[in-house]
């Protein structure tokens, strides 16, 4: 009865994402991996996503010089999309990663969460690398929303919050300046 029950809570948010985008008024507190939502959640391997500027990026953070912490988003209106790309996020090479969605019904703000945790072995390498987090939010109402990026390093603390402001989806797409000159050192 309980996973029923659970399937069901489940099918509920997403409709009232669905319904509502981040910008509804429904009356939810569920946090959900976004896989549960049907978006599109990917996490990079160490080096982030295959793109012409990986291995400058790499070859960079090796002789200390690194990239500034960027989110970069994208608001498709025809599908009512939102895709946010966060790259560049200096993390331990070794752990298991993961993004979750949900809404404050207080604030009406979307929230993102990236979760960093030590692999299932439970230890951590004597390496930082570059990571990206990357999630399509599907069904959201287009205008103005509220975002707050969070980021829990579970074995160095408590969750942060790395940015948080406004995003006008009317301009299309935008950069977001998270952390500049990240010390590689």
């Amino acid at each position: 009865m309980k996973k029923s029950t659970n399937l069901f809570f489940v099918f509920l948010f997403y409709i009232v994402i669905v319904l509502a985008g981040c910008n509804g008024s429904e009356s939810f507190e569920n946090d959900s991996d976004v896989g549960d939502l049907d978006t599109d959640a990917q996490v990079s391997e160490c080096g982030g996503f295959n793109d012409l500027q990986q291995e400058l990026r790499i070859e960079n953070a090796e002789n200390g010089q690194c990239n500034d912490e960027i989110l970069v988003w994208q608001y498709d209106q025809e599908s009512l999309t939102l895709t946010l790309l966060n790259k560049d996020v200096w993390l331990n090479c070794c752990g298991e990663r993961s993004i979750t969605f949900s809404i404050d019904e207080e604030t009406d703000t979307c929230i993102i969460d990236e979760i960093d945790e030590p692999g299932s072995d439970g230890g951590r390498c004597l390496c930082l690398c570059f990571i990206d987090f990357k999630v399509d939010l599907p069904n959201i109402s287009f205008g103005t929303i509220n975002l707050e990026l969070y980021r829990h390093i579970t074995d160095s603390g408590s969750r942060t919050i790395v940015w948080e402001g406004e995003l006008d989806l009317g301009e299309g797409e935008g950069n977001e300046l998270i952390t500049e000159n990240i010390d590689c050192d």
